[in-house]
């Protein structure tokens, strides 16, 4: 296998990046895609969501969507 090194400024764009990724050319064409591995200097996901909101849509009674029905919504 080919290794390559990156520079410091392609390593700071690139390396807390925790999902897979594409490498582009300047056209936006897809030249590369990678899977990081997981290091110890990645934090785990924090939710975004406190837990009194988590608690206020568990207890919510307001019916969600199915797949079928957004699609169905979305149809011109």
């Amino acid at each position: 296998m080919t290794r390559i090194v990156l520079d410091p400024a392609t390593y700071q764009k690139l390396h807390k990046i925790a999902g897979p990724f594409e490498l582009c050319d300047p056209d936006g064409k897809v030249f590369a895609r990678a899977v990081p591995e997981r290091h110890e200097e990645f934090e785990p996901s924090v939710p975004q969501v406190s837990q009194a909101e988590l608690d206020r849509r568990a207890k919510s009674t307001v019916k969600g969507r199915s797949t079928q029905e957004v699609l169905r919504r979305l149809e011109p």
